[in-house]
């Protein structure tokens, strides 16, 4: 296998081993993990931990500058970091489970001020990312505050990154660290698109309440993902277009089918070379059956906003009553609103019968062809052998959601299918992409 072809993913902060990037067993051969960490007494237990994958550990402290600095070892050493704990959230703390020494499932209180308070200061020399000279494709940062600095550091590396995920705080945790809104700023200006969070816990009480009066807690932190927008992804040659192949796969596994549909659309063009490198890769086989798929599909689209609502409509569709020609469902609607709860099952009751006689009406039709009707179309089949099954439901889900009111576009309306004839990637792109040059900008 081409070495270009592995999806290279570095991860600043591992101390435990583990990747937030999506691992598949399926997959697990096309990715290769480079592992940094500060801490040189937790390079062993890396090691041990990612015996069985394409990894490496370094033993660098990452920042904006090349110098010295202090690492400041915690009582918890997962919230070790280069700046200093803000003891104004001393007093917050969680409600955490992890087995203890007679193997039984325990739950325990996490004290912020017990947990972050510093028991060892090491002096560390620091070097920035790009002094590295490494290849990144997904970068994960974990690094208790100096995300920000490291981001600083990698202006160079990150123009050729294609995905990122790293924790961000909302609350300054630790003492002149930067918040997300700096880090989306600075994502945003360099090429990303944020498309959420991965739903850490991140909720902290702030006061030492006991176990009968616990509530939601206040978000602190979480983890924030971003994808780079395929148009911004850099081709000077025609072996460039590896990055938009892995693009897709980068987003897939963060279930952006979007995003996907758009880097294999801009990827395929005149990528026949890079294909048979890709072809070799589990990942590559995907996304080539995803393409014929997405190629030959029925166009089942919803009326857009414009065609339900004129303009005059669009105005006055909140103070005028429906006409007419649809006020059942909008009498349905309002009805259900504005009635006592013990009556809303009736007004349930005949929005579902509505729903039967709408499919009925789709039996007018070609119905073996419309969504409503399908089992598994053929991605939802393609993501099911692929054992992407968290893709498959999804898709799923909102095609049965939306199906009801498809209507079935024109072959022409199929711009993954009318894209194969484009000619060569350095000529404009007739789906409204930008110009892409054989020279870098």
């Amino acid at each position: 296998m081409n070495t270009r072809s592995l999806i290279r993913v570095h991860h600043i902060g591992g101390r435990d081993g583990s990747c937030p990037f999506p691992i598949h067993n399926r997959f697990k051969n096309d990715l290769h993990i480079t592992y940094y960490d500060a801490d040189a007494d937790c390079l062993d237990q890396i090691e041990a931990r990612t015996r069985g994958i394409k990894s490496r550990v370094l033993p660098h402290c990452l920042y904006s500058c090349a110098g010295v600095g202090t690492l400041r070892i915690n009582y918890d050493p997962y919230t070790s970091s280069l700046l200093p704990f803000n003891p104004e959230y001393a007093d917050y703390n969680d409600v955490l489970h992890n087995y203890v020494h007679n193997r039984i499932w325990r739950y325990f209180k996490y004290d912020f001020g017990e947990c972050m308070k510093c028991v060892e200061s090491r002096e560390v020399k620091t070097v920035t990312l790009d002094s590295l000279n490494q290849q990144v494709d997904f970068l994960c940062l974990d690094t208790q505050g100096s995300e920000f600095q490291i981001l600083l550091g990698a202006g160079n590396t990150l123009e050729g990154v294609l995905g990122a995920q790293m924790e961000v705080e909302f609350h300054e945790l630790y003492e002149g660290q930067k918040l997300f809104g700096d880090i989306l700023q600075h994502m945003s200006r360099n090429g990303f698109l944020f498309i959420g969070f991965a739903g850490k816990s991140g909720k902290l009480a702030p006061n030492q309440t006991p176990v009968t009066c616990r509530g939601n807690g206040v978000q602190l932190f979480d983890d924030a993902i971003f994808i780079r927008k395929p148009n911004t992804v850099q081709l000077r040659d025609v072996q460039d277009h590896i990055q938009l192949f892995k693009l897709a796969f980068i987003a897939l596994m963060y279930g952006q089918i979007e995003l996907a549909y758009s880097s294999l659309l801009m990827a395929d063009r005149n990528a026949e070379s890079v294909k048979s490198n890709i072809l070799k890769t589990e990942y590559g086989r995907l996304l080539n059956e995803l393409e014929n798929a997405f190629a030959t599909q029925p166009q089942w689209r919803l009326r857009t906003f414009s065609e339900m609502y004129t303009q005059h409509e669009s105005r006055n569709r909140f103070v005028n009553k429906p006409s007419k020609g649809g006020g059942l469902m909008n009498t349905l609607s309002e009805w259900y609103n504005c009635s006592p709860q013990s009556l809303q099952w009736l007004a349930e009751s005949a929005w579902g019968l509505m729903t039967l006689v709408r499919k009925a009406k789709l039996l007018k039709t070609r119905f073996w062809r419309h969504p409503a009707f399908q089992r598994n179309t053929p991605v939802e089949r393609i993501f099911g052998k692929y054992r992407l099954d968290d893709l498959r439901k999804i898709i799923k889900r909102n095609r049965l959601k939306y199906a009801v009111d498809a209507y079935e576009a024109p072959a022409s309306a199929n711009r993954f299918a009318t894209s194969r004839n484009l000619p060569d990637f350095t000529q404009p792109h007739s789906m409204g992409y930008p110009i892409l040059n054989a020279t870098p900008n």
